[in-house]
């Protein structure tokens, strides 16, 4: 399925692309070789599959290297490879300082290496409704709860213990009412540097 219909797409090398204002639905794209996400440190040297699953998998890391992602947790975990977990974000936009927000992605991990040579997590953004016996916590101070329309997730091995990962995502500002108050060149922004 599409991650975003309508939405015109760059290379992900350039950090992404947004669709048209009026659709108020954006794409962001990362791509990344190496150790795979795209982490803090920079230039990673090669790293085995099974390694970058194992980083992806735990959650409570995530604030240890992914972009401006501040505090992480696991909020069930009802199978091996499919996760409920929270991330916020902290991140300062030009001219409007730091903005702070959270979200609640449930993504589950498929093993394609076999057919398709890679792994792939696909998710989404959860509601309360769907998991009544999970407490949401609430969203940051001051700051609101962003809704990921799909997300997606491809880790496949290269030769020489080299592991490729690309990240997708589409947020849906229709479920978003705190981007009404912004700029679209803001919302641009923002979506661009959620995956670093």
């Amino acid at each position: 399925p599409s991650l975003a219909p309508g939405a015109r797409s760059r290379p992900p090398a350039h950090g992404g692309s947004c669709s048209p204002p009026s659709a108020r639905r954006s794409l962001a794209a990362r791509t990344c070789t190496g150790g795979g996400g795209g982490g803090r440190g920079g230039g990673a040297p090669p790293v085995p599959l099974m390694r970058v699953l194992a980083l992806f998998r735990e959650v409570q890391l995530f604030s240890e290297w992914y972009p401006h992602c501040v505090e992480s947790a696991t909020l069930a975990a009802p199978a091996q490879c499919e996760r409920l977990f929270r991330m916020v974000m902290s991140v300062r936009v030009p001219l409007f300082g730091t903005v702070q927000y959270d979200l609640i992605p449930h993504a589950y991990g498929v093993d394609a290496l076999q057919d398709h040579g890679c792994f792939v997590v696909c998710g989404r953004s959860a509601t309360q409704l769907e998991w009544l016996r999970v407490a949401f916590p609430r969203p940051p101070e001051g700051g609101a709860r962003q809704q990921l329309a799909a997300l997606r997730l491809v880790i496949t091995p290269l030769p020489g213990g080299r592991t490729h990962a690309s990240v997708a995502t589409a947020v849906d500002l229709s479920k978003t009412p705190a981007a009404a108050l912004l700029p679209q060149w803001t919302i641009d922004w923002l979506i661009s540097h959620i995956i670093g």
